[in-house]
């Protein structure tokens, strides 16, 4: 992997391009892994190599976390059965939740990895994204998500099948 992919400010326009900083950013998160999204289809959540670095990640240490709150839960319970068979295994550290009705119209995305790096969606609709390592940049969307998370409700529970 060439070092720059994941040491500087980068913008991507396509899906394909943002869908492969996500998986380098999940492949190597340490400690923390925090994701905002209106549903997560758009980071295909469904995928076997997202569900491995979840697996591995929170392997790594028995502090590790992943946080996923979305808008919607219906693609997760319904597309991401390795999710949520990790889900039953790993709950609490591994969370699902639906955020807040009143957070509903709030259309951009964020994933942050171990407090160093965001990746955001300015907007759901459209597949740009923005990798950042810039304290401001990972620090504000870390008090987002914080806020998005203490107003979320419980969203996806172990014991749904997505079969």
């Amino acid at each position: 992997m060439n070092p720059e992919d994941l040491e500087s400010y980068r913008r991507f326009e396509t899906r394909s391009e943002a869908l492969a900083a996500f998986d380098r950013i999940v492949g190597r998160a340490q400690r923390t892994l925090q994701l905002f999204d209106d549903s997560g289809e758009f980071w295909r959540l469904e995928r076997k190599v997202f569900a491995d670095a979840v697996q591995a990640l929170l392997d790594r240490s028995r502090d590790a976390t992943v946080t996923l709150v979305v808008h919607d839960t219906g693609y997760i319970e319904r597309r991401c059965a390795r999710l949520l068979a990790l889900l039953r295994r790993r709950t609490p550290r591994l969370r699902v939740l639906r955020s807040d009705t009143s957070t509903r119209g709030f259309s951009r995305g964020v994933v942050i990895a171990d407090a160093t790096v965001v990746l955001r969606r300015p907007h759901f609709d459209r597949p740009r994204a923005f990798l950042d390592f810039g304290e401001a940049e990972v620090g504000a969307a870390s008090a987002l998500f914080a806020e998005l998370v203490d107003g979320a409700q419980p969203g996806v529970v172990p014991s749904v099948t997505g079969l």
